[in-house]
């Protein structure tokens, strides 16, 4: 799954992620995000969040 880099803060199912966030989503919500400038590609995955994870 692609991850991307969160331009501001952001609510993906429910979980609220902050600007600056590396998240993991899948394909058709990373294109989504891009379209909308709320996220753009990540070349890091340092710090990354997933919804797995920040349940």
């Amino acid at each position: 799954m692609p991850q991307v880099l969160l331009k501001q803060d952001h609510i993906d199912a429910g979980k609220q992620y902050r600007a600056g966030d590396d998240i993991e989503v899948d394909e058709s919500t990373a294109g989504w995000l891009k379209e909308n400038g709320i996220a753009s590609d990540t070349k890091t995955k340092a710090t990354t969040a997933t919804k797995k994870d920040a349940d």
